[in-house]
C-alpha cells in the first residue's frame, strides 16, 4: 500500500456486512453503510474527508443506464442531490 493511503473496509460474513469488532475507527462510507478504517503512516487528514455532523445532508441515488452496446450494456450510475 502507498505509504499515505487511507483504506476502508468491511467484512461480508455470510454474505451479511459487518464491521471489525477490533477495529474502533469507523466511518460512513459513500453507500452510507459503516465501514472500518485504518491508515498508513504518511496519511495526511484533510478537512474534505470529515464528516459533519449536524448539518441538512442531500440524498444519493443509484442509476443503471442499460444499453445495447457491448460489452458495456449496464452502467451503474451514482447521483448525488443536494440538500433542498
Amino acid at each position: 500500500m502507498p505509504s499515505d493511503a487511507l483504506l476502508e473496509y468491511r467484512f461480508l460474513v455470510d454474505g451479511k456486512p459487518q464491521l471489525d469488532g477490533r477495529n474502533p475507527n469507523v466511518t460512513p462510507n459513500f453507500e452510507f453503510r459503516d465501514r472500518n478504517f485504518l491508515t498508513m503512516p504518511n496519511f495526511v487528514a484533510s478537512a474534505h474527508t470529515k464528516a459533519r455532523y449536524g448539518i441538512d445532508k442531500g440524498t444519493t441515488s443509484r442509476l443503471v443506464f442499460k444499453t445495447n452496446t457491448a460489452p458495456f450494456t449496464d452502467h451503474l450510475v451514482w447521483v448525488y442531490t443536494p440538500y433542498g
